[in-house]
């Protein structure tokens, strides 16, 4: 079951199907880790730590939906695993994921010299966002 884990090793669409089925158990398992942990660290921010869980409930619907509709019709589940295992979608991905490298090193730089003047302090609401950003920005790039 382990070899569902890397999408190198998907040659069938049963195999797809495995492993969509194990990323979304990780995916629920970090979910329900993530929401523990930010209710077991609330120090007194419940109304943002709230909100930023009922964000992420929404986001994990809606991923919930995708996978589903997508599992239950064949058609879909064969140009899923097409999207998938595509090597030009894989190089347009590390692309991405360079041009996100860059930005964020850009942003380091920048902070390092900012607080050279003057102390500065990340919140957990500026790394959220920037997250945030980072997601859309990919699933804007990603688009077909």
């Amino acid at each position: 079951m382990f070899k569902y884990l890397f999408s190198k090793n998907i040659k069938t669409d049963s195999d797809y199907k495995k492993y969509r089925l194990i990323e979304y158990a990780i995916m629920v398992i970090a979910i329900i880790a993530t929401a523990i942990l930010e209710l077991k660290l609330a120090s007194g921010e419940m109304d943002f730590i709230l909100g930023f869980l009922l964000g992420l409930g929404i986001v994990f619907l809606g991923y919930s939906l995708q996978i589903f509709r997508e599992l239950s019709n064949p058609e879909k589940l064969h140009a899923a695993r097409i999207k998938t295992t595509d090597e030009r979608r894989k190089q347009l991905e590390s692309e991405i994921w360079a041009q996100v490298g860059r930005v964020l090193t850009c942003l380091i730089a920048i902070f390092l010299v900012v607080s050279i003047r003057q102390s500065l302090a990340l919140n957990n609401q500026m790394l959220i966002v920037i997250i945030y950003a980072i997601l859309f920005y990919r699933a804007y790039r990603l688009r077909k």
